[in-house]
């Protein structure tokens, strides 16, 4: 199993980063209710770094407004869980923590965690940093807007 967590401060609200999130996931899951988020799956096929695609189904696992998401993606190997959580420290200051957990199926999948553990943790911290950069640039549309 493999841990990476990485926190940042972002200005804004809780409520304006959440929306974010909430446009994101209406957009995969095609009939969300916030009532009933928790429990909600989807099915995809998506390609991996080679031209093999792959089955996956994504669970939502936790969901809290303004707080907490959290998702999970299982494949036939490997189960790669993802929690965003939320913590105002003021009206125009969010603390975001993405906590990402990996784990993979069998003895080839231990020395594999200890492998991207070891080598991939740099790639772990710019992947958040795409995320943050995408929420700034999405906050920002919507104050233009």
């Amino acid at each position: 199993m493999r841990t990476f967590k990485n926190q940042t401060i972002i200005e804004a609200s809780t409520e304006s980063i959440f929306n974010v999130f909430l446009t994101s996931i209406k957009q995969d899951f095609i009939n969300f209710n916030e009532e009933k988020a928790v429990g909600s799956t989807i099915k995809k096929t998506i390609r991996a770094y080679s031209t093999k695609s792959r089955h996956i189904e994504i669970a939502i696992k936790a969901f809290e407004k303004n707080k907490v998401f959290e998702i999970q993606s299982t494949s036939s190997n490997q189960v790669f869980t993802s929690r965003y959580e939320l913590e105002a420290i003021d009206e125009k200051k969010t603390e975001l923590t993405v906590t990402e957990i990996v784990v993979t199926q069998g003895f080839l999948g231990l020395f594999n965690d200890l492998f991207v553990k070891v080598n991939f943790k740099k790639g772990i911290k710019t992947r958040f940093g795409y995320l943050v950069n995408y929420l700034k640039t999405q906050l920002n549309t919507e104050i233009t807007n």
